[in-house]
């Protein structure tokens, strides 16, 4: 700040431009890290629903249909609202990022159950079979970053 005779002049334009850039840096700093938490948030929702499924499918009597014909408990995560991620059995083998192995469909004897993210998410899909295998498919994913 300036001063002339005894008096402040206040602020310099460079000063209040210098301090709104820094406070403009600070809110998309705490922005991109809200985003990123609310990301990891609704990844782990929806790995704790794929597990919770897959523990109860191993509880049910197989049905005729076998796993298949089960409706899944967690259709979604969150359990109410808006969907982050959709559950559902893989009905066709689906090739994993991570590890690189294809994850056989839903049969009579086995099961693999997918979570798809609705928007956008690095890892993208989480896959959980009935041997209890993890995988990926997001391009750059890796199991031991998305499912920790």
């Amino acid at each position: 700040m300036k001063t002339f005779k005894g008096f402040q002049a206040g602020f310099t334009t460079i000063e209040v431009v210098v301090a709104l850039i820094i406070v403009f840096l600070l809110i998309s700093v705490a922005v991109v890290s809200f985003q990123d938490h609310r990301t990891r948030q609704a990844r782990a929702e929806a790995r704790q629903a794929l597990l919770e499924s897959a523990h109860w499918l191993k509880q049910q009597p197989m049905p005729d249909g076998g796993y298949g014909a089960h409706a899944l408990p967690y259709p979604q995560t969150p359990r109410g609202g808006d969907a982050r991620y959709r559950i559902d059995f893989v009905r066709q083998p689906v090739a994993a990022s991570d590890p690189p192995l294809t994850f056989a469909a839903t049969d009579a004897e086995t099961f693999t159950l997918r979570a798809d993210p609705v928007d956008a998410d690095g890892c993208g899909s989480l896959l959980l079979d009935s041997a209890g295998r993890r995988g990926v498919t997001g391009a750059s994913a890796s199991v031991a970053d998305c499912w920790r």
